[in-house]
């Protein structure tokens, strides 16, 4: 019996070795696949949920901020972030013409990811829906340019063509329907 566990074990530890060996060896392409695989995803998500948004009959804004000068009436915790969920300053549901028309900015933006800004520190999200469910969450930063954009089998950021019309029409959109980030940590906390 100790014959067979010895064995066994041996057995084991060879197997691991070499399979540990083979992911060293081959760690590159492992990490060159996994790149090329989410530079597709973040390609096939733009022209899904930019140009090609579907059809949408409600659109929800969120304006949020930082928890530490806000207060507000609940939370949201922001992808790519390490930092403590933010405080929903304001929130506004669209439909009909407005929500139209929310969508028919967003879907003429340039998304892109050619030119990013390193900064991603964003306060508004927009959730756009159809029937009852959301087919696409953008949290979206108006001092870099970035967005995120679901994608499988995380959210991924991309940026907008920065400061063209079109991107100034839609921050003056969405910032005219629940507000503009303070850009200033001095705001005090009983500010709703």
């Amino acid at each position: 019996m100790k014959r067979r566990i010895k064995k066994l074990a041996s057995w084991f530890l060879i197997t691991a070795l070499i399979a540990a060996g083979l992911v060293f060896a081959f760690r590159n392409q492992l990490m060159r696949g996994a790149r090329h695989y989410m530079e597709r995803q973040t390609q096939a998500s733009i022209l899904k949920y930019g140009a090609g948004l579907p059809a949408v009959d409600e659109v929800r804004i969120l304006h949020i901020e930082d928890p530490l000068h806000w207060q507000g009436h609940g939370t949201y915790h922001v992808p790519f972030s390490d930092g403590p969920d933010m405080i929903i300053v304001s929130d506004r549901t669209l439909s009909g013409n407005d929500a139209q028309d929310v969508a028919d900015q967003w879907r003429s933006l340039q998304l892109q990811t050619r030119y990013m800004a390193g900064c991603y520190d964003p306060h508004h999200v927009v959730q756009f829906r159809a029937k009852g469910k959301t087919i696409c969450e953008a949290v979206v930063c108006f001092m870099c340019g970035n967005t995120s954009l679901p994608a499988f089998p995380i959210t991924t950021r991309v940026s907008f063509e920065y400061g063209s019309e079109g991107y100034q029409r839609f921050q003056a959109t969405i910032e005219g329907f629940v507000g503009e980030h303070t850009r200033l940590s001095s705001t005090p906390k009983t500010q709703q």
